[in-house]
């Protein structure tokens, strides 16, 4: 048998996966629409480096997928009608 090595992610992939794929999917799945929220460079950063330990993405995406819950009560209770996503916003989301 022959062990074949895979590498992970890095992470300015992780990042750029983020905003490719995964922000517009939750943002959607939460009911937000893509004007509605607006992550900064340093909130994917934190939450990559920071909030997800993994070499994939799954947590990733459970970690964005709590900031957009938290962003959608935001503009459902009216405090904000867009919200810049920064990484005060994130740390705050991941308690």
């Amino acid at each position: 048998m022959e062990v074949i090595p895979f590498a992970s992610y890095t992470d300015d992939e992780r990042v750029e996966i983020a905003k490719r794929f995964l922000i517009p999917k939750c943002v959607t799945e939460h009911g937000l629409k893509s004007a509605q929220v607006d992550f900064s460079g340093e909130a994917l950063r934190s939450l990559v480096l920071e909030h997800t330990r993994e070499a994939g993405v799954r947590s990733l995406e459970r970690e964005i997928g709590s900031v957009a819950r938290k962003v959608a009560r935001q503009v459902v209770s009216q405090q904000a009608a867009k919200k810049k996503v920064a990484p005060k916003v994130v740390i705050n989301a991941a308690k």
